[in-house]
């Protein structure tokens, strides 16, 4: 059976689906990368890259970014027909954001997590993925905690250049704030509220 490209339900998490590619990780659901494979092959994925943009060294804390390029297709609703599509997305892996597992492993869950991001774009999956979801805590009662992702980083990185906050600064910042002195320890939330911070600051130009 061809797919249904204009049925933005489609595709559904059938219960049989849900049994192989899911997981739980403490209460929460998410999908495994390999399920959004399966979906995507079924909706008619053309090609997918994966490149490292990033390669980790001891001046960026040991971190490594991955962009994945998704192309496929998708109903055009203008033209009333199904044509090529694409999706890119970049992740960050590092020994402090992954699992004891994987912590070895970190420049590869770097371009998984990049794969799935952009596969989720693709099949329209809102779901996150297991590999992005940060086990840094190992005992089996420990919240799962959702770290700064890169486009936080980034965000933060552009602030401070555009305002020109002095360094010192920034890192008072953190370490009044969260105890820390390395951006790349935030949390989700950590990130937000230091951008928002800041942001609120004053332009140079009106000093």
């Amino acid at each position: 059976m061809a797919f249904d490209y204009k049925n933005p339900e489609i595709p559904k998490l059938t219960e049989e689906f849900k049994k192989k590619f899911t997981i739980d990780i403490r209460g929460k659901k998410a999908i495994k990368v390999d399920g959004l494979i399966v979906f995507a092959h079924t909706k008619g994925i053309k090609s997918m890259v994966t490149e490292v943009t990033q390669y980790p060294s001891q001046e960026n804390n040991f971190t490594c970014i991955a962009k994945c390029r998704v192309v496929g297709y998708g109903w055009n609703p203008i033209e009333q027909k199904v044509s090529e599509v694409v999706f890119e997305d970049f992740a960050d892996a590092n020994p402090n954001n992954c699992t004891s597992m994987t912590a070895a492993a970190y420049p590869r869950m770097a371009s998984t997590r990049a794969q799935g991001r952009a596969l989720r774009r693709y099949t329209n999956i809102d779901m996150v993925t297991s590999e992005e979801i940060n086990e840094t805590a190992s005992d089996n009662n420990a919240p799962a905690v959702q770290r700064a992702n890169i486009g936080q980083l980034t965000m933060i990185k552009n602030i401070i250049q555009s305002k020109r906050i002095p360094q010192a600064q920034c890192l008072q910042l953190l370490k009044d704030k969260y105890n820390t002195q390395d951006f790349q320890t935030l949390t989700f939330d950590q990130a937000n509220e230091i951008a928002r911070i800041l942001g609120s600051l004053p332009d140079p130009q009106s000093a």
